[in-house]
């Protein structure tokens, strides 16, 4: 429950507030502004990540390039989940950030770990790379549907009629 006294705050503060917390708020002015450059970041983030985690898989790649190509990734593009994972744990909360930042930095640490220390002949760079290019896309997915489906209810609120016929009895009013 969110109590909101007009007098003290402006709408402003209160998104900024819920931004604070770890959920992402906007006003929708702002929002409609701001949605196209967004996508096209999330898309360079989305794209970028998925073409630097694709050479990982030929197997030819070595291991020191593989820990390049991952740090890109895990620090570039998977930024946002570090973010949010540290917006959400400063108001005592856990949400889906903090799970991905967990998890991917658990392979990418325990990776860069085996390289310098040579402990184990097993890394994990490609996983923590997959892992977020896969995520991002995912919440790319999600921004489009999300984006088709809203010029969708705004083509269909054109289309409602202006005005209604009632028929009582033998009358029709407008």
């Amino acid at each position: 429950k969110v109590t909101f006294d007009e007098t003290k705050q402006n709408a402003e503060q209160l998104a900024e507030v819920i931004t604070d917390m770890g959920y992402p708020s906007s006003l929708k002015e702002v929002e409609a502004e701001a949605a196209s450059s967004t996508l096209s970041f999330d898309n360079i983030k989305v794209f970028g990540a998925l073409f630097l985690v694709i050479p990982m898989f030929g197997g030819d790649v070595p291991i020191p390039v593989q820990a390049l190509l991952a740090t890109i990734i895990q620090f570039g593009a998977g930024y946002s989940f570090y973010a949010g994972a540290y917006k959400s744990l400063k108001s005592k909360t856990v949400n889906m950030d903090v799970l991905v930042a967990m998890g991917t930095s658990a392979a990418y640490f325990y990776s860069l770990a085996t390289l310098i220390f040579s402990f184990s002949p097993h890394f994990y760079f490609e996983t923590s790379g997959v892992l977020i290019a896969l995520i991002l896309l995912g919440r790319y997915f999600e921004k489009k549907s999300k984006k088709n489906a809203q010029s969708g209810m705004k083509a269909l609120l054109k289309m409602e009629a202006k005005t209604a016929k009632i028929k009582k009895c033998s009358s029709v009013e407008e």
